[in-house]
């Protein structure tokens, strides 16, 4: 899985290089501006400038899966001795690494605005480490579920024009059914967990905002959903892709 996360650095080194210049210099000018632009505004278009980032790692990401799919560089890489699960897991993990990396720049550009407001929710340490593993696992099904959608459709289309409409096609069924199930399952299942995400503290109050209720059933079957894509992502390209 290391050579795979190497192999994924080396093809993409310079769209990142790319979007961190990118990123750092349209977050300087927004910087430069903030007296004019308001902290609101400047927090507003920092937001906006990660959640770009956040669409280019993705689309990133599909494009080199669907790359080694349909062209030559698939030859590379999965006529190789390495199985499917560390080609698909190395794929997914330098993508996160990409996010997170990303996310740590959005926010220390956010800094300079956090600190200069008074009173702000902060959230407490358990549910930062609960909503770091939430949105990591949430954008690698995402992923995943991309992955899964597009090797299906290589088995059944072999251009890639009409890999990509059925790829597409899948994608939404897949999530239609997903989502029919996982509700099915917590209506059946209705026991949860509450999480409180931000609490306000100062010299003369303090105040805790509403608690996140997550289904245990549907958690569940989330995880066990992402265990069978990862498994079956990994037996297609791995003894079913005709390169």
């Amino acid at each position: 899985m290391h050579n795979i996360i190497k192999y994924e650095f080396k093809g993409q080194i310079k769209n990142i290089i790319g979007m961190f210049v990118i990123l750092s210099f349209v977050n300087l000018v927004i910087l430069y501006y903030s007296k004019v632009l308001t902290i609101q505004g400047s927090v507003a278009l920092t937001f906006v400038t990660g959640f770009a980032a956040f669409i280019a790692v993705l689309i990133a990401g599909i494009q080199t899966f669907t790359r080694d799919l349909y062209d030559d560089t698939g030859y590379l890489l999965y006529q190789t001795p390495t199985k499917g699960i560390y080609i698909v897991g190395g794929k997914i993990i330098f993508s996160v690494i990409q996010v997170i990396f990303l996310t740590l720049i959005s926010f220390l550009f956010m800094l300079p605005y956090i600190l200069k407001a008074d009173n702000l929710p902060y959230p407490t340490f358990s549910s930062m480490v609960y909503m770091g593993i939430v949105c990591v696992f949430i954008y690698s099904f995402l992923l995943l579920s991309i992955y899964f959608s597009a090797a299906v459709s290589k088995l059944i289309a072999k251009s890639k024009k009409w890999g990509t409409l059925s790829g597409f096609l899948i994608f939404i069924i897949f999530w239609t059914l997903f989502g029919k199930i996982g509700d099915f399952l917590g209506n059946i299942f209705n026991y949860s967990i509450n999480f409180n995400i931000f609490i306000l503290k100062n010299a003369y109050m303090s105040f805790t905002a509403p608690s996140i209720s997550l289904n245990i059933a549907y958690m569940v079957f989330e995880i066990v959903v992402f265990i069978l894509l990862l498994m079956g992502v990994s037996y297609i390209i791995e003894q079913k892709i005709d390169l």
